[in-house]
């Protein structure tokens, strides 16, 4: 089904080495939304991941709105594993 234009969200994918799944989300909302529906839903502890746009390999700020991010309907997101500091 075609889905109006003006509609505010957002079809995204969030992959990681835990499994994926996809959902909807507001276009307005913060990255840290997804970030943290997402460690909720695939049951990964918070502060180790990073997440990522698949196209282009862009991690994404956190802070930042969904579409100030550029993301449009079908992104894939990938959460990857922070490397740890040295230290």
């Amino acid at each position: 089904h075609v889905m109006p234009k003006n509609d505010p969200h957002l079809d995204l994918t969030v992959q990681s080495t835990s499994g994926s799944f996809s959902d909807r989300w507001n276009k307005n909302n913060r990255a840290e939304k997804v970030y943290e529906d997402a460690l909720r839903r695939l049951n990964l502890p918070a502060g180790q991941y990073l997440l990522k746009r698949a196209r282009d390999g862009v991690i994404l700020t956190l802070s930042e709105k969904l579409e100030d991010l550029g993301l449009v309907d079908g992104d894939v997101l990938i959460l990857q594993a922070a490397q740890p500091q040295d230290g």
